[in-house]
């Protein structure tokens, strides 16, 4: 797949602040018996906006491809899974406290 979302496209971030897979959530443990569990959000990040904002922690998932396609306000964390493309011959930049 060589389908790119764009940073500034909503559906880019659509379910994914509230995505049970997103490790910048908080997640409750439920037990079903025997060893067996089912996990569910507890707490999941806020966003102001519906793309990141100022001081928001971005998720990218192992099966999302993102283009940085605008300049960002400086963000929180940013967790990188799957592929962040920034062109570098653009004026545009990424601004974060932490990025893993």
């Amino acid at each position: 797949d060589n389908f790119f979302s764009l940073w500034s496209a909503e559906s880019t971030w659509a379910n994914l602040t509230g995505h049970a897979a997103n490790p910048l959530n908080v997640l409750k443990e439920i037990p079903l018996g025997r060893r067996r569990f089912a996990y569910t959000v507890k707490e999941q990040q806020n966003w102001n906006s519906s793309v990141p904002s100022h001081y928001d922690n971005v998720w990218i998932p192992s099966w999302k491809k993102v283009l940085l396609d605008v300049s960002t306000p400086i963000l929180g964390k940013i967790v990188v899974e799957g592929v962040l493309v920034i062109n570098s011959t653009d004026t545009i930049s990424l601004d974060a406290v932490y990025i893993e």
